[in-house]
Parts: structure tokens; C-alpha cells; sequence
């Protein structure tokens, strides 16, 4: 994980996110200190990684990490009863599945392809980019709330078999 541009490195910043929310890391600290670590860490990133500028943003930069989660602290703490955002917000993890899939191999090879013939007219590269992001996002809208109809059912019945057998031992109950 030279870069943390991966697979495993977003499993790894997701499974980090649910610790957190889950822990409720968030509330250890009051809220404008996680605004204040995340202003700090960003202000110093360049200035620690100044020998080695091309480590700067890589994901698994320790001071991006930790930039990253306070500022998900900070935000976290926020209340957003929205429907249409929380919706959207839903299918960022799909849109991240569909884009690492062989659809969105296929359409990365494509825009190297465009870029090789068009890269000097950055405004038409720009474009391209913003329509396959568009894009990605607007099939997984689509495509998120049939997953849902056909997994809920089988997710429930896994989490009854877990219950009936007492298998979630390692389950924190929250209710």
C-alpha cells in the first residue's frame, strides 16, 4: 500500500469511520476542538512532508488520516435530516463499488484514451471527467434502492439466525 490509493486502504478508512461512530470518538472531544486539530494538521501537512513532497496527500499519509478524521468528527456531530442528501449520501459506497468494477475499468481506460488525444484542451478533459462522475453517481441512484429492496430481506434473516443462536456476541446493543 505504496499510496493508499486502494481497495484495501478504503475498507480500512470505512472500517475506521464505523469504529468511530460507533465508540462515539466524536463526543470524547467538544466539537470545536475536532475543527481546531483538523485546521492545525491541514495548515502542517505540507510543512512535515516537505522532504518528501510527493507523499503529501496519499491516503495513508498518517497526518492526512488524521486531518480527515476530525474533520469527520467535527461533521459527524451535525444532524442532517435532508432526504435528498442522506439519499445521495447512501450511494457514495455503490458509486466507489460500480467505479473498481470492470465497468469502471473499462471507462478509465477510455478517458486515458481521450486524454491522449485531447489533453491539451483541459476544459473538454474537465467536462469528460465531471460526465463519468455524474454518471457513476446517477446508476447508482438507480441501481441502490433495488440492492437494497433485495438484500433487506436477507440481511434480516441472517441478523434473526444471529440472534436465534446467539451469535452476536461481539455486538454492541445499542437499543
Amino acid at each position: 500500500n505504496v499510496n493508499g490509493y486502494n481497495t484495501m486502504h478504503f475498507i480500512f478508512m470505512y472500517v475506521l469511520g464505523h469504529a468511530i461512530s460507533r465508540f462515539n470518538i466524536q463526543f470524547k472531544l467538544k466539537q470545536y476542538y475536532w475543527l481546531f486539530i483538523y485546521v492545525i494538521t491541514s495548515i502542517l501537512l505540507p510543512f512535515v512532508c516537505m522532504p518528501f513532497p510527493d507523499k503529501v496527500f496519499r491516503y495513508n499519509n498518517p497526518i492526512l488520516i488524521l486531518s480527515a478524521i476530525s474533520l469527520f468528527c467535527f461533521i459527524i456531530r451535525f444532524n442532517f435530516k435532508n432526504r435528498i442528501i442522506n439519499f445521495i449520501a447512501s450511494c457514495v459506497f455503490p458509486v466507489y463499488i460500480l467505479q473498481e468494477g470492470i465497468m469502471g475499468q473499462r471507462i478509465y481506460k477510455y478517458q486515458g484514451l481521450f486524454y491522449e488525444q485531447y489533453g491539451s484542451n483541459i476544459l473538454m478533459v474537465l467536462s469528460l471527467i465531471f460526465l463519468f462522475s455524474l454518471s457513476f453517481f446517477v446508476l447508482a441512484m438507480i441501481i441502490e434502492p433495488f440492492r437494497k429492496r433485495i438484500m433487506r430481506p436477507l440481511v434480516d434473516s441472517i441478523a434473526v439466525y444471529i440472534k436465534k443462536w446467539n451469535l452476536d456476541v461481539f455486538v454492541e446493543d445499542r437499543g
